[in-house]
């Protein structure tokens, strides 16, 4: 996680240590009527919740409500095909734990609901998983959860669920069957986090994204242009001779002003369409390629260079791309500027030793 910037967890909880409270959570259930015990293991009463005038099973998925739940094999013990299980009768050399209905452990669905309501309470914003978990994990979530408590039609437990695509490698599913398993540390190896981190985010978080060589070395390039872009931008606006500034703005940069514009506006726009970051990211890419024409003349208006450089840094930094460590304002380090004037002193120097050794009759440059 540190390789590739994530930061950590503000809360990491194992389902071992959380095993007395996610019965108590069981037991609510039954209490509130949706759950029922059986031979030792306690199932989720489906249609009783479903012909409830307060609950509607399946939501993510309404055309999942009569397939059946495959996640034991004690059917048999079922009211109904479609009950899944909430505590599991344990089997000899399984993990277990005593319970009012026997030894056994927790099901799968709800040892989530159970946690992030010890953590969250009766309400969740954001929920998030693969696609995969739609149904039956995240529908069996959310039925169990507002059972347990005894939500209304209107007062759901989650407000928003973010399914993210699955990642393929030369467009099969990654497998260590089939030999093409990578892991983040392999990659880390071989790529700088940051690169990595480019090449995730050039795919939609919720398309299928297949990974392959050609995916990484676009990133590298990606990477490779931001970091010249800031860099360049950072030595600029660091300078300050007369040639190099001005105020004033000409037809050039009222231009680039438009574009920086458009591209705010336009980011804003994608960023509250389902985060579509691939288009935020084409966006600072139009900009960058205006900019650095706006650049091959001078004088340029720094204070609109500042701006820009801010706010492109701004955004990948959004993203858990950075390029300086000085986060912010990583323009006016003092370090930074002290390179910067190093270097500038000796081209003024270089230009001086040249001039003096040139004919007194040369009129070049």
């Amino acid at each position: 996680m540190k390789g590739l910037n994530i930061q950590k967890p503000d809360i990491i909880a194992r389902v071992s240590e959380y095993v007395p409270e996610i019965i108590q959570f069981i037991q609510k259930i039954i209490q509130n009527g949706y759950a029922y015990s059986s031979n030792n293991s306690v199932y989720f009463n489906v249609e009783k919740f479903h012909n409830s005038p307060n609950h509607i099973y399946a939501k993510l998925n309404s055309n999942s409500q009569n397939q059946e739940q495959i996640d034991d094999d004690n059917n048999q013990d079922k009211k109904s095909s479609k009950d899944f299980v909430l505590w599991k009768k344990s089997k000899e050399n399984e993990p277990k734990w005593d319970s009012p209905w026997g030894q056994g452990r927790p099901g799968w669905h709800i040892e989530c609901s159970s946690m992030a309501s010890n953590f969250f309470g009766d309400k969740i914003d954001i929920h998030m998983g693969g696609q995969d978990l739609k149904f039956p994990h995240h529908d069996n979530e959310i039925a169990q959860s507002e059972a347990f408590f005894n939500c209304q039609v209107c007062n759901q437990w989650v407000n928003y669920f973010l399914h993210t695509g699955h990642l393929n490698i030369e467009g099969l599913k990654m497998s260590k069957s089939l030999k093409n398993f990578i892991s983040i540390q392999n990659l880390l190896e071989k790529y700088e986090g940051r690169v990595i981190r480019l090449m995730f985010l050039k795919s939609q978080y919720d398309q299928l994204m297949d990974y392959n060589e050609k995916q990484i070395q676009e990133a590298q390039y990606k990477d490779k242009k931001y970091w010249e872009f800031l860099s360049n931008l950072q030595c600029i606006i660091c300078q300050k001779e007369e040639e190099f500034c001005q105020f004033k703005f000409f037809e050039k940069e009222n231009e680039i002003k438009n574009e920086f514009e458009k591209c705010k506006k336009n980011v804003h726009f994608f960023l509250q369409n389902n985060f579509n970051i691939p288009k935020v990211l084409k966006e600072i890419e139009d900009l960058i390629q205006e900019v650095n024409i706006y650049l091959k003349q001078k004088p340029y208006n720094i204070p609109l260079l500042e701006s820009i450089y801010k706010y492109v840094s701004f955004i990948l930094e959004c993203f858990g791309i950075f390029y300086f460590q000085q986060q912010q304002n990583a323009y006016n380090d003092d370090k930074f500027i002290q390179v910067v004037d190093i270097i500038k002193d000796f081209s003024r120097l270089y230009k001086t030793i040249i001039r003096l050794k040139l004919p007194r009759n040369y009129k070049g440059k």
